[in-house]
C-alpha cells in the first residue's frame, strides 16, 4: 500500500478546500485519467492542452479510488453523488505536496542526475545494477519534467531502497526546482552538450550553468559526480566549491588518468560483449558488459561509481552489465534475416548523433559488415548553431567513410546544399518511404538517427518488414 486516508490528508493539509473520503488503499498516483482505475489516486491538473478536471467522471467511471481535483463547480456536481473526493487549491501544487510528502518519509537513497546526452540509458542502467542489491524505484519512461519527476516521487514505496531520478530541462530555470524537491544523497551531470540551444540558452555555457543547478537540493552529506572527459567539468566542480559541496565530496569519472573512477580497460570480445575494468586509487573493479558501444561502456563508470558510494557489496550489481540491453530509440541492436540495425531514433544533437556514426563505424569493423547505412534526421531546437552543426554532422560522416548517407528533414537539405555535395536528400521519412528498398542492401549495417520530431522510428519499422 502506497497510502492510506490519513497519509493522504497529512500530504496535503496546506492544499485542501474541503473532501468527502472514505478508508482506502492507495497503490498508485497517477495524472493520466485513462491509467485511474481500481487502487489509485487521480490528480486532476490543468495542463498546457488538456484540463485534468474535465476527466475526473471518466477516471471515477474506470473505478478510480480517489479523485484529487481543483474545479470547485466540478468538485460541488459530483459530492453528493460520490465519495473520495478532495478539492484543493491547485491540483499542481497538490502533486508537489505529495512528493515532497513521500521525500520526507523514505529513508531510500536517492540518486538524481541530468546531462546533455544520455540520460535515459544511465537511469536504467542504474535501475538495473540497484534492483540487484534493493528495491529500487526510478523515473519511467521518459517522465523527466514538472509533471513526471514529482509524479515518480509521488510513487516512491515505503520499502524502496534505492530510488533513481532522471531530471530533463527546455527551458532555464526547470532543473532547480526539480533538485530541491528531490534532495538527491548523489547527484551526476553526465555530460554538457548543445542541446535546446534557441530556447532560451544562448551558448553551451548557458547550458552548463542550468546543469549545475542539480547541485541546488543535494543533501548536506551528498556526493556530485561529474565527467572527467568534459570540457566542462572544472566550471562545474568550481561550481559546487562555490556551493559549499566538500572537494572529498565530488566525484569523476572517465578515461582521464585524474578521474577518481578511470576507466582503465575495454577489451571487446564481441559485438555484444566487452571485459570493463574501472579503477580507483585503492581497486580495480572488473566487469563483463553486453555492448560494444564505447559511450554505454564510459556510461557504465558512472553507475560503477555510484555503488562503489553507497555499498560494500558490488559485485551482484556489477553481474547486471551482462544482462543490461539499450531501451527502445537508444543504440539498441536489432537484427533481421537482411540487416543489422542501430536503433538509435529516440532524440539527437551534434554530440550523440557523432558518437552515434562512431558506434557506426565501429560495429561495421567488428561484424565485417559490407557496408555502413545512416539515415541521419534533423536535429531540433538548436537554434543559431543549427546551420553549422547540420554541416558539421555530414562533413563527419564523410570522414567517416560512411558508405551510404541518406539526410532527412529541411536543415538537412539546408546543409547539403550550403555543402555544394551531392548527396540525395529527404524531406521527411515519407518520402524515404518510397525508395527504401533501393536504398538499402542485403546485410548492410544501418543506424537511424534523428530528434524525436522526425519520427525516425517509422524507418526502423519499415527495415525490420523489408
Amino acid at each position: 500500500m502506497l497510502f492510506d486516508k490519513n497519509e493522504i490528508l497529512d500530504a496535503l493539509s496546506d492544499q485542501i478546500i474541503d473532501h468527502d473520503i472514505t478508508d482506502f488503499n492507495i497503490n498508485e498516483i497517477t495524472i493520466d485519467s485513462r491509467k485511474a482505475v481500481k487502487n489509485t489516486a487521480f490528480i486532476a491538473i490543468k495542463g498546457e492542452i488538456n484540463d485534468g478536471n474535465q476527466f475526473v467522471k471518466s477516471a471515477l467511471e474506470n473505478g478510480c479510488e480517489l479523485v484529487i481535483i481543483d474545479d470547485q463547480e466540478i468538485f460541488q456536481q459530483l459530492k453528493n453523488k460520490q465519495s473520495n473526493l478532495i478539492l484543493v487549491k491547485n491540483s499542481f501544487d497538490a502533486l508537489y505536496d505529495i512528493a515532497k510528502y513521500q521525500r520526507s518519509q523514505t529513508k531510500a537513497k536517492i540518486i538524481a542526475l541530468t546531462g546533455s546526452v544520455g540520460k535515459t540509458s544511465v537511469k536504467d542502467m542504474l535501475k538495473s545494477a540497484f534492483e540487484k542489491i534493493g528495491k529500487t524505484h526510478a523515473t519511467s519512461s521518459n517522465f523527466n519534467n514538472h509533471y513526471g519527476l514529482p509524479l515518480t516521487m509521488c510513487n516512491i514505496s515505503k520499502d524502496d531502497k534505492f530510488v533513481i531520478l532522471e531530471i530533463g530541462m527546455s527551458n532555464p530555470g526547470e532543473i532547480k526546482p526539480l533538485s530541491i524537491l528531490a534532495k538527491p544523497d548523489i547527484a551526476i551531470i553526465t555530460n554538457v552538450a548543445k542541446a535546446h540551444i534557441g530556447n532560451g540558452f544562448n551558448s553551451e555555457d548557458d547550458i552548463a550553468l542550468e546543469k549545475s543547478e542539480i547541485l541546488s537540493g543535494l543533501n548536506e552529506s551528498g556526493t556530485i559526480i561529474l565527467n572527467k572527459d568534459d570540457k566542462y567539468c572544472d566550471f562545474l566542480q568550481n561550481i559546487a566549491i562555490e556551493n559549499n559541496i566538500p572537494l572529498e565530496s565530488i566525484i569523476s569519472f572517465g578515461k582521464d588518468h585524474n578521474a577518481n573512477y578511470k576507466l582503465s580497460e575495454i577489451n571487446i570480445k564481441s559485438h555484444d560483449l566487452s571485459d570493463v575494468a574501472v579503477q580507483t586509487d585503492s581497486k580495480i573493479m572488473h566487469y563483463e558488459i553486453a555492448t560494444s558501444n564505447q559511450v554505454t561502456i564510459l556510461n557504465s563508470t558512472i553507475v560503477t561509481a555510484c555503488l562503489d558510494i553507497v555499498t560494500q557489496n558490488i559485485n551482484p550489481a556489477l553481474e547486471s552489465f551482462k544482462e543490461f540491453k539499450a531501451s527502445t530509440g537508444r543504440t539498441n541492436i536489432i537484427k533481421t534475416d537482411k540487416f543489422t540495425i542501430i536503433d538509435d531514433s529516440y532524440n539527437a544533437n551534434l554530440t550523440s548523433s557523432k558518437a552515434g556514426i562512431q558506434y557506426l563505424c565501429d560495429l561495421k569493423k567488428q561484424i565485417k559488415a559490407p557496408r555502413s547505412v545512416a539515415f541521419i534526421g534533423d536535429m531540433l531546437e538548436l537554434g543559431e548553431h543549427s546551420d553549422q552543426d547540420h554541416q558539421k554532422l555530414i562533413k563527419f560522416c564523410q570522414e567517416k567513410n560512411i558508405d551510404k548517407i541518406i539526410p532527412i528533414g529541411s536543415e538537412m537539405q539546408k546543409a547539403v546544399k550550403n555543402l555544394c555535395i551531392d548527396l540525395k536528400t529527404y524531406l521527411n521519412c515519407n518520402e524515404v518511404t518510397n525508395e527504401i528498398s533501393s536504398i538499402v542492401h542485403f546485410d548492410d549495417l544501418i543506424i537511424s538517427k534523428g530528434s524525436r520530431g522526425m519520427k525516425l522510428e517509422e524507418i526502423i519499422e519499415i527495415l525490420k518488414n523489408l
